[in-house]
């Protein structure tokens, strides 16, 4: 029976694009790898990775997340390839054992020539670079150094972070909130009325310009950091079945204010996130949300806080 050779393969990501190396020598040279290396006596993945990518490539890295396992067959050896998911932490990369690097979009990831190992393991991490990741935090939004793709996270209700966006009217007598109807196709609450802008913070962003992005996505609004107030956070924590399936909420959101004129009809609204956007008095919608109105899924928390910013900023 041929030996078990366990081996650490780093998929190193920057946005969407992943780390691939060619070997410099050997009998494997001119084939293409994820960097890495044999596990030592003792080491854990996370230990085996950041000692090698440091030998390797002269990097810091942080593991963010186990992938997945591939086995393969060598006439010397049993080799296990354990492929996590890595992002930069220090440095940038010099080739000291390879011959060269390219940084790979998913699509492009059948550009290079693979070794067998490595290969058997594209199809899956094509599929992670396409699905949402996002950072996987403690109870005050701090991120863990973890990160969890959007089905896992919502499958299992692990806890990630948000941002939510309130655009506002104060010029009436009467203050008015934007509300968007969500897309009907959406995993949660179809067809409701919620929060004018909201959206998951990516995995390696911060809250502040993954909201400034959401209202550009979402809403056509393109904003300044200066044009955001901050109204400060709160939980979300519910699970309910939508399209028969169990959606499992746990969130960390941080809620902006935006009170620049906006013109509802002019807006140019993300058609594949929502179905219209509408003016909604501020007072009207909190007592809807009391007396549990099924047009609206906005978080009561998060209308408590806009309510206690304006007061605050009367």
């Amino acid at each position: 029976m041929n030996q078990d050779l366990h081996v650490c393969a780093a998929v190193i990501t920057d946005g969407e694009r992943v780390l691939a190396v060619e070997r410099g020598s050997g009998p494997q040279k001119g084939g293409w790898e994820f960097p890495g290396g044999k596990m030592e006596a003792g080491e854990s993945y996370e230990d085996t990775l950041i000692r090698e990518i440091r030998e390797e490539l002269d990097l810091g890295i942080e593991v963010t997340e186990y992938l997945t396992d591939a086995v393969y067959e060598d006439p010397r050896f049993h080799l296990i390839l354990h492929c996590c998911l890595c992002r930069i932490t220090e440095g940038v990369p010099h080739l000291k054992e390879h011959s060269a690097m390219r940084w790979l979009k998913p699509d492009e990831l059948d550009q290079v020539s693979w070794l067998p190992a490595d290969r058997s393991v594209i199809a899956q991490i094509r599929a992670a670079l396409e699905e949402e990741r996002f950072d996987i935090c403690d109870e005050t939004g701090k991120p863990a150094g973890r990160t969890v793709s959007r089905t896992k996270a919502h499958a299992q209700g692990i806890l990630h972070r948000t941002a939510h966006i309130w655009v506002i009217d104060r010029s009436r007598e009467n203050t008015r909130i934007l509300l968007q109807q969500r897309s009907f196709q959406k995993d949660s609450y179809p067809g409701l009325f919620d929060t004018s802008s909201a959206g998951h913070i990516q995995a390696g962003d911060e809250p502040l310009p993954s909201a400034l992005r959401e209202l550009e996505e979402e809403l056509g609004i393109h904003a300044e950091e200066t044009d955001l107030s901050y109204a400060g956070s709160f939980r979300i924590r519910y699970e309910k079945e939508f399209h028969g399936m169990m959606f499992r909420d746990n969130e960390v959101t941080f809620v902006y204010v935006y009170e620049k004129p906006v013109c509802a009809e002019q807006l140019t609204i993300q058609k594949e996130e929502l179905e219209c956007v509408q003016w909604f008095d501020l007072e009207e919608t909190a007592e809807a949300l009391a007396a549990r109105d099924l047009r609206f899924c906005v978080p009561a928390a998060s209308l408590k806080l806009l309510k206690e910013y304006l007061k605050k900023n009367a």
